[in-house]
């Protein structure tokens, strides 16, 4: 099938849609993630930074859906858990509750300096006003009984049986008998949370992976991966003391952010990054958390903030008996446990961090510093590879940082500037809400190539921020009342070698896109982006990997319609092309429908979708977000030539207890086979499916 053939299919149905879309009356919008977080983690998948749980990112998000903030109690700290809003949006909140006093009613957002239709649509799902009594002295004997609980329970697997899960033959030779998974293809998840009036929390999250083993060989007590923590705030001078799995996030992510952050996106503003300091940990990660004891308190401007951890990593170890010390040559963050190499990884090294940081904090100034020491009981190797030179070697590293946010009405100055490795690294930026349509946002980087820091997720071209020079430019236009334009240009320039290429190189990514919203249920948007870059290949003819200059070009064109309170239809159209000078052009385009219904006599909902797609090879693949489970987030990849699609049902058993089901199916034309190694399938079908239950009380 070509892709001329495929996009020829897709007009007739886009205007078949068009013509639906104008017939039908619009009425209350179906809850469903943003568009822009949609976005956003599209761009961290194809930049290779979106984990496997993204949950942790959006935990805020989570509990306000569920337990909307009352606009009249909300402090400073509440409202800078919503990414989408600016320093100056959340200032101008708060000065006109001090001059008008409570909010009624959410209509008066209309009112509030810098709060457009579009901010305010992001808003609401998550808010409420009018009057609110809340207690905020802790009691303990009815603790139980005004404490809410969660319980999810998650299980999903392969329907196809991979290559790794298959007997061994009797003719299989002995030493052959370790090139199958262990543990059956299932991957389970139990978490259990509970929170009371904001005061105390509580969590145990249990997880394994499929084909790890459960209650036997390397995981003998059951789960591959056991985390948790118990937390209080508010206790005498403590802001909070928390036992047990945790993140602490810092300035702008340079010298120290565990977990997760967004970086370049279709959201301008979003470089400028807001820290809560303590994260409660509840995500299935194994290797973004610290675990140990930390503890907070406040004085006036100040908050001062300390840990301690201590924790197995896995690591690649090299030797232990030649030199009389463990060596490694890198940490290991897969979190899989399941083939014998794996399991030696597991817990191969001990971890110790300690440090600290000191945050004031007024109305228009932010001012932090942190310290963070790492100890490990192995010695990591000086790398061998040439455009390794400049990595961290050693058994102990520090980092120090400081950081800065300064606010003057409309311009906001933020940065931070880091030591690690014996290296500096900075960055510095802006953003400027010139007028209520139109905002700039500006941001500078420089990252030395020894430059390293243990947990780090300051923005960068690199999947570590090492190795770069750059500047980025952004900005957000509404020209018109239904119109925004989006766009940013980031030139980086790597004064050393990458992975992707064996000499210094530069680049540039181009981005542009427009969104039209008519009105609260239509919507749609045109999006282009380009990117140049320096990419190595090896010529057939020779060993030695060369450098060539890759273009690639994407065009999207996304439809958004929610005919009315029960149905929504969601369009997408998208194509691809990459150039290089040496190895050639090659293409792709992808088409999906999505529908999203909503029964109004029982309770249950639907999202179905249905995919086709063709690309010249994997350098051309197209990323697309899916609808999943609550507190899964997928992003699929597609490329060859295909189809993919999936149903997901929500059922309501009760208001308490929710049931959900994926299922969805990847299908290759012309292909025997699916994957490889150890995860290949026989045939041209790849069909999965996953269940979950919630149970709050």
């Amino acid at each position: 099938m070509s892709i001329r053939y495929i996009m020829l299919k897709a007009i007739p149905l886009l205007m078949v849609l068009s013509i639906l879309s104008n017939s039908v009356f619009s009425q209350d919008p179906l809850q469903e993630p943003s568009e822009t977080i949609q976005s956003i983690m599209e761009s961290m998948e194809e930049n290779g930074r979106l984990p496997e749980d993204f949950s942790d990112m959006l935990d805020n998000l989570d509990f306000f859906r569920e337990n909307p903030l009352n606009l009249n109690q909300a402090v400073r700290e509440d409202l800078e858990k919503f990414l989408f809003l600016t320093d100056f949006q959340i200032q101008s909140l708060l000065d006109y509750r001090d001059n008008h006093g409570p909010i009624l009613t959410l209509y008066e957002l209309q009112l509030v300096i810098g709060y457009d239709s579009s901010t305010i649509v992001k808003l609401l799902p998550y808010v409420t006003a009018g009057d609110a009594k809340s207690d905020n002295h802790l009691h303990f004997k009815p603790m139980i009984r005004k404490g809410t609980h969660e319980v999810i329970a998650k299980e999903q697997r392969i329907l196809q049986t991979p290559e790794g899960y298959k007997e061994i033959p009797d003719s299989v030779l002995p030493e052959e008998a370790g090139t199958r998974y262990p543990g059956c293809r299932d991957r389970f998840l139990l978490k259990y949370r509970y929170h009371c009036q904001k005061r105390i929390f509580l969590a145990l999250t249990m997880e394994k992976d499929a084909g790890e083993e459960f209650f036997t060989g390397s995981n003998r007590h059951g789960f591959d991966f056991y985390s948790g923590y118990i937390r209080v705030n508010n206790i005498g001078p403590f802001k909070s003391i928390l036992i047990g799995d945790y993140q602490i996030t810092a300035g702008q992510g340079l010298t120290l952010w565990t977990g997760q952050a967004f970086g370049k996106s279709m959201f301008p503003s979003a470089i400028y990054r807001r820290q809560e300091c303590l994260k409660n940990y509840g995500s299935t990660d194994e290797s973004l958390f610290f675990r140990g004891i930390t503890t907070s308190l406040s004085i006036k401007h100040f908050t001062c903030l300390a840990f301690f951890s201590a924790k197995p990593v896995d690591a690649n170890i090299t030797d232990t008996l030649t030199s009389g010390t463990v060596l490694f040559s890198s940490f290991q963050e897969t979190g899989y446990h399941r083939t014998a190499a794996e399991i030696s990884d597991e817990n191969a090294l001990s971890e110790t961090a300690t440090g600290g940081l000191v945050l004031y904090k007024n109305n228009w100034l932010k001012l932090g510093s942190t310290v963070v020491a790492y100890f490990y009981s192995g010695k990591k190797q000086k790398p061998e590879e040439l455009y390794r030179k400049y990595e961290f070697w050693g058994d102990r590293l520090l980092n120090a940082g400081l950081d800065y946010s300064l606010s003057f009405r409309k311009l906001q100055l933020f940065g931070e500037i880091s030591w690690g490795n014996k290296a500096l690294a900075t960055l510095n930026g802006a953003i400027l809400n010139a007028h209520q349509r139109v905002s700039f946002s500006l941001l500078q980087r420089y990252y030395d190539p020894q430059y390293y820091a243990r947990y780090s997720t300051a923005i960068s071209e690199n999947t570590h921020p090492c190795n770069e020079n750059a500047i980025y430019l952004g900005t957000v236009f509404n020209p018109f009342r239904y119109v925004k334009i989006t766009a940013y240009a980031d030139f980086f320039r790597f004064p050393w070698l990458t992975y992707t290429s064996r000499q210094p190189s530069s680049g540039s990514e181009v981005f542009l896109q427009v969104d039209i919203k008519p009105n609260k249920d239509l919507m749609f948007y045109l999006r282009f982006k380009n990117k140049n870059a320096i990419v190595s290949y090896t010529d057939e003819d020779s060993p030695i990997k060369a450098a060539q200059n890759q273009k690639s070009n994407a065009i999207r064109l996304h439809c958004s319609y929610k005919v009315n309170q029960s149905l929504q239809l969601r369009s997408r159209a998208e194509y691809k092309n990459i150039h290089a000078d040496s190895t050639g052009k090659s293409e792709g385009f992808m088409l999906y429908q999505d529908i999203v219904y909503r029964f109004s006599k029982i309770p249950l909902q639907l999202s179905i979708r249905y995919m086709l797609y063709k690309t010249d090879d994997y350098a051309s693949r197209i990323y697309a977000y899916e609808d999943d489970v609550l507190y899964s987030y997928s992003v699929a990849a597609v490329y060859d030539d295909g189809n993919r699609s999936y149903i997901v049902l929500r059922y309501d058993i009760t208001k308490k207890l929710t049931l959900w089901c994926k299922w969805g199916q990847t299908v290759l034309n012309d292909a025997s086979s699916l994957g490889t190694g150890l995860d290949e399938i026989n045939g041209n079908s790849r069909s999965e499916i996953k269940l979950q239950v919630r149970w709050v009380f």
